[in-house]
């Protein structure tokens, strides 16, 4: 019998809650991401060794609004553990009353996403475009954190672009704003995905600060991370897109990072049965028909590089039916079994 999942929120933090209680050293973090880090995901990856995850981006302004679509955003399982609330915007008012809520919420910290470079959050000025106004990012800051008794963090790029590249001001304005994490991903917001991230960055801020610095961008692998933490020096590592499909990921780099040689890849059956816990969780949250057509991207992922996938998910892509949808699951299992043998997936974890 699958477990089913009651949803609920943290027991609300005493005031000397630090950071150092809910981020071990070497941490290793689930990123926030759009439309991926809800709560099924985020228990998932921190069941499969994540120390600590962050919600979704929330409009500050849509949760002081009392719109629910955001107050969803930060919904919990009450076993699901630490929590960072990421929040954007440019109002300081608005974003220091949007955490106080995420305070009393119960979340164990709150994150100011001045990092995000999509077109429709910088448009607003918002997102990394609060690097290109560092007055109205210390005002924020300032505020939220006079709003707050647990840990603030801020994500950051390293800069608008190439030639504006100022986030070593930025992290000094946090350290001096009482912030107590930044998370870097040292690429300019003109950058985007493309490229290499420049991990030299993160431990050039690292050796200029005391505050504790996360790094993040281009770790696939569990032997990315562990190099991450060894070249730069920095804390903890975020993870973001290398978990799509992989929440084994960070189960896998904390034993490298701890000397393990020999770190074994899910079998079929764990693959399978996960995948179908998953949907389970998906969809307990978001209904059918949508949550089928919203779950296909994570098909896709945790099968990326196996036979037959193209057709596997032309197939799933016209079920409206969750017992069909399952029923599908099994059947591409059992076919895969009977062709590749074994009870390991080498053909797992591309980037893993």
């Amino acid at each position: 019998m699958r477990e089913t999942q009651q949803m609920g929120v943290f027991q609300q933090p005493s005031r000397d809650k630090t950071l150092r209680a809910i981020l071990p050293p070497q941490a290793l973090v689930l990123a926030p991401m759009s439309g991926i880090t809800d709560p099924p995901f985020r228990l998932l990856a921190r069941e499969k060794g994540a120390d600590l995850a962050y919600t979704e981006m929330v409009s500050a302004e849509g949760l002081v609004r009392g719109n629910n679509g955001c107050s969803r955003l930060l919904e919990t399982y009450s076993s699901e553990g630490p929590l960072m609330g990421q929040l954007f915007g440019t109002d300081p008012a608005a974003l220091a009353e949007a955490a106080s809520r995420v305070q009393e919420m119960g979340l164990a910290g709150v994150d100011i996403n001045a990092g995000c470079p999509a077109a429709k959050i910088v448009k607003k000025g918002a997102g990394a475009a609060l690097l290109r106004d560092p007055q109205r990012l210390r005002e924020i800051l300032t505020q939220v954190r006079n709003a707050l008794r647990i840990p603030l963090g801020i994500k950051i790029r390293s800069g608008w672009d190439e030639e504006s590249r100022n986030y070593l001001e930025v992290v000094q304005m946090a350290e001096d704003c009482g912030v107590d994490l930044v998370a870097i991903h040292p690429r300019p917001r003109s950058q985007k995905f493309s490229g290499e991230a420049d991990w030299g960055l993160i431990r050039m801020a690292k050796e200029r600060t005391s505050l504790t610095i996360i790094g993040n961008g281009d770790v696939r692998s569990p032997a990315d991370a562990a190099r991450m933490l060894q070249e730069t020096g920095c804390d903890g590592v975020m993870i973001g897109r290398g978990s799509w499909g992989n929440p084994w990921i960070f189960k896998r780099a904390r034993g490298l990072i701890h000397g393990e040689q020999d770190i074994p890849l899910p079998t079929w059956a764990e693959r399978e049965g996960l995948i179908l816990r998953h949907l389970e969780l998906h969809l307990e949250r978001k209904g059918a028909p949508w949550g089928l057509l919203t779950f296909i991207k994570h098909v896709g992922w945790y099968l990326k590089g196996y036979p037959a996938v193209a057709a596997f998910r032309k197939r799933i892509n016209t079920i409206r039916s969750k017992e069909a949808f399952i029923r599908e699951i099994e059947a591409y299992f059992r076919s895969i079994e009977r062709t590749q043998g074994g009870t390991s997936c080498p053909l797992s974890m591309p980037t893993a």
